[in-house]
């Protein structure tokens, strides 16, 4: 592993060169011009790569097994309720992941992650406890979707916008690292899950168990979770939120985001009581999404890679195709041989999709204001996430999922559209890494 500047230092964070305009209120000036080093390595980049990992495994991870939820709730505790209104619970969890990303990129601006990584994890937890004292809807709602939900986002972004302060030549790989710890949390909490119940354990021990398993990793995160900048607190700028919306590069691809948001965690949360709807047994069931997140870990990592070689742009484009494809070809194949290549094969797009997003943001954006323009972009998307699921639900007929698909299908199309719109703004030159 190569020497980083921070082996020896923390080094002397961002050097702001001219005169540095008041961020008041009424200010629409972007920010002064940036001579930055990254580090791009060493002790505190990594260990910031560790703890972020922690961070996602305990929130993108926790999001990305909503399809288990989805499958006990409607057999158990919400029996009576439609699929449609069961989804809401963690369609709104994954909303309040994302919807509230502003407001901690804001705070990580300001005042670096540690304290968010503290408060998050204590809602998160909390809020997890709550979960497993829970009986009836509102409950679930409020603990899982609402007080989880908001510590979630505070750990994911933290956590994103963190490792995105020491790397810029190898920023894909870091945050693909990073991201993959979701999809690994998305592999291993359905298994335990799975066991603990099996096992004869209650809902409510079996979620406190998990609670514990992210109190312990989320106290590593808290320590080893750093930024390389020097923040400053600054006044709470309204313009500082609106002004990447007058860049047309960051209006593509926010437009890019919401569409492909919208339709690319229905698979996620359907995808075992679809198999179900097929004949399979529960437990094998939730196997398509154990094999749709196993996948999705190679691909995080490896599409970062891929990312920093080829072009994170190109790389988006090219993986959020494969989501396309794997839809139209395999799901609309109602078999448990073509649902599980299925699972495997979306899982890889769509991990790319997710890992790729923040360091195409990264792109676009001075890293000064990075928490700021990765929490818009995650904000606009944030609604997608929310009616996504329940309208795929609603499309939902009896066990016949297709006009579900093609929903999906159809609006992922359109934001694969922007995303080739904002490469082609990058450079029309087809063979060049953007």
């Amino acid at each position: 592993m190569e020497k980083g500047p921070d082996d020896e230092d923390r080094g002397h964070g961002p050097t702001i060169l001219g005169p540095q305009p008041v961020d008041s209120p009424l200010s629409d000036a972007p920010p002064a011009p940036l001579a930055y080093t990254y580090p791009e390595g060493g002790h505190r980049a990594w260990l910031a790569v560790a703890g972020a990992w922690c961070c996602n495994f305990c929130s993108f991870g926790w999001t990305s097994s909503i399809g288990v939820f989805q499958a006990y709730y409607s057999e158990h505790q919400l029996s009576s309720y439609s699929s449609s209104a069961v989804s809401w619970i963690p369609s709104a969890n994954l909303f309040m992941l994302i919807v509230l990303a502003p407001v901690f990129g804001k705070i990580f601006d300001n005042y670096g992650p540690r304290y968010v990584v503290i408060l998050g994890a204590c809602a998160h937890i909390l809020g997890l406890v709550f979960l497993s004292l829970s009986m009836e809807y509102y409950q679930m709602f409020l603990s899982q979707s609402i007080l989880s939900g908001i510590g979630a986002c505070s750990l994911f972004y933290s956590g994103m916008n963190a490792v995105s302060t020491y790397f810029k030549r190898r920023k894909a790989l870091a945050i693909g690292i990073v991201a993959s710890g979701s999809s690994l949390g998305g592999v291993i909490l359905p298994i335990m899950f799975d066991y603990l119940i099996a096992d004869g354990l209650s809902f409510g021990w079996t979620i406190r168990a998990i609670a514990l398993t992210f109190l312990i990793l989320l106290s590593f995160a808290s320590i080893a979770t750093t930024s390389n900048l020097k923040h400053q607190p600054t006044p709470v700028s309204l313009q500082s939120f609106v002004r990447p919306f007058r860049e047309v590069k960051f209006v593509l691809l926010a437009l890019a985001a919401y569409f492909t948001f919208w339709g690319v965690f229905i698979p996620i949360n359907y995808i075992v009581v679809y198999a179900e709807s097929l004949g399979m047994s529960l437990v094998f069931s939730n196997y398509q999404l154990i094999a749709l997140n196993a996948a999705s870990v190679l691909a995080r990592v490896g599409c970062g890679f891929i990312g920093d070689r080829y072009g994170c742009f190109n790389t988006i484009i090219v993986n959020v195709a494969i989501v396309i494809v794997s839809i139209f070809v395999l799901w609309f194949i109602d078999t448990p041989g073509t649902t599980m290549a299925f699972s495997i094969v979306f899982g890889w797009g769509s991990g790319s999709f997710i890992s790729l997003l923040p360091a195409c943001i990264a792109k676009i954006s001075d890293i000064r204001e990075i928490g700021v323009r990765v929490g818009m972009i995650y904000f606009v998307s944030a609604f997608a996430c929310l009616t996504g699921n329940p309208i795929g639900g609603a499309l939902i007929q009896g066990t016949n999922y297709r006009w579900m698909q093609v929903f999906a299908v159809l609006v992922i199309f359109v934001g694969i559209a922007f995303f080739v719109a904002l490469r082609m703004a990058q450079s029309r030159t087809l063979m060049k890494v953007v």
